[in-house]
This record gives C-alpha cells, structure tokens and sequence, in this order.
C-alpha cells in the first residue's frame, strides 16, 4: 500500500489479523524511530533499517528518500538486475522496495493514468465524488484492455480513445451524422413533370406525429437538409434538428399553434 494508508498501528492491527503488510510511509506517523525522521543526506544506494517489534522500518536513498514499512520483510539487499552507469556495478534495494515496486506498479501506474485526465468535480455528496472515480477507472481499465488485445495496428490515444467513448454514447441518444456532420439547406427538388418548381413538404422538427395532428395546423417548407435528406424550415428548425437530440422539444407550443 501507499503511504497515505500505511501506519504502524494499522500494520500491528492486520498482524493480529494473520495479514501481512508493506507500503511506503510517512515519517510523521506516531511511533516512527527518530532515525527515520532526521533528514541526513544519505549516499546514493545507502539505506538504514529500524526494528520495532514486529515492524522492519527502512530508509533508502535512490534519487531522493524513500521510506518504507514491512510486517514480513527481512533486513536484506537484494541485487537488481541493472547497473549503476556512474560505478558499473549492479544496483542494490532493500528487498522490501524491490517487493513493492514489482507488485505496485500497475497500481501506481493506474493512479496516474487516471490523474491525467480527471472526471471528478466538487460535490458535498461522497457517493458521486466515489461514483466517477470508479468510472474512471473502469474507463483506465478499458483503455488499458484495447491495447493488449485490439487488432488494430494503429491504435487510439487514450484522449481519443476517451473521445471515442463520447462519440458512442452519443450515437446510442441520437444519430451523430445528424449532430456533428456537415449540413447544408437546399430547396426540395421538383419530381419530373411537377408544376411547382420548388415543392413543400411537412417540416419533421415543428410537426405534430400524424397521430396527434387532430386540431392541429401543419407547417410545410421547401427546404430540406442535403445529408439527411428530410424537410426542415429555415433557419430556426433546421438549427434546432442538427444541435439537438431531442429537437422538437426546441419548439414551445406557441410556435407549434
């Protein structure tokens, strides 16, 4: 575990518990060693180890502190398979650390995906600040399955692949060539051997079903959309039909009369 959950308490409490525990730890938890908490500059590769009863405390030094707690690591080095570039030699890690990092790092790693692109929003309720975080890992998740497993050579970004998941739920409310293609107004073409030039025709965004017309006046244009290929008046329900789902909801029932 991280070290905003890992305490020496807690340790002790999941060890009555026959449970095993190591994570990262801050050093101004209760009951941490005093040799733990002096910030003296330690070499590259040097470490310190603290017993406390059960409890193996240690302080590393890579690139900057690191500080750990185990309830079943031993005091050892363990050798990593990689060498120093500065000395040439192999790389040494207290095992406890080589032990977190193996079986930490798609956790930590799913952490920061997850930062990246960010769906909570401030809310006095827990429940929803819960709610996305968990679809947000499940969308995490989901990105991470599409490329083990997608047979695509070229594969989406996880901004796109996210922006892919808008686009299909969008689809699934109304169609989207409707909502985000390109449109045109065009007048409604006259069949072969017509009278009228420019024929009209019932507009389906200010329109009653044909079921609910009783008392009703119907409205006809002679406008259509070129790519969806359906009547619409110019310019306010041919705008209404392209930018919304629900585009007859658009229409008060004044303009309906």
């Amino acid at each position: 575990m991280d070290n905003y959950y890992s305490s020496l308490e807690l340790f002790n409490e999941l060890e009555l518990l026959n449970t095993s525990a190591c994570g990262t730890l801050r050093t101004n938890r209760l009951g941490v060693a005093e040799a733990m908490k002096i910030k003296r500059k330690l070499d590259q590769g040097k470490c310190i180890f603290r017993r406390k009863d059960n409890l193996l405390l240690v302080k590393y030094h890579d690139k900057r502190d690191v500080n750990m707690i185990s309830s079943f690591h031993e005091a050892k080095i363990a050798v990593v398979n990689k060498n120093n570039f500065a000395t040439n030699s192999p790389v040494m890690k207290p095992t406890c650390i080589v032990d977190y990092v193996k079986n930490m790092g798609g956790v930590d790693l799913s952490d920061q995906l997850n930062q990246y692109n960010p769906v909570i929003r401030k809310s006095k309720k827990w429940w929803r600040k819960l709610f996305f975080h968990l679809f947000n890992v499940c969308i995490v998740n989901a990105y991470q399955l599409y490329l083990k497993f997608s047979p695509v050579q070229t594969k989406f970004s996880h901004h796109d692949f996210r922006v892919a998941i808008v686009k299909s739920l969008v689809q699934e409310a109304g169609d989207p060539e409707r909502l985000f293609g390109r449109h045109f107004p065009e007048f409604i073409p006259a069949i072969p051997g017509a009278k009228r030039a420019h024929p009209a025709r019932d507009c389906v965004a200010c329109n009653k079903r044909k079921k609910d017309r009783e008392g009703f006046r119907r409205k006809q244009t002679t406008f259509r959309c070129d790519t969806c290929q359906v009547a619409l008046c110019v310019p306010e329900c041919f705008r209404l039909f392209h930018t919304r789902v629900n585009y007859k909801q658009g229409i008060t029932s004044d303009e309906l009369e």
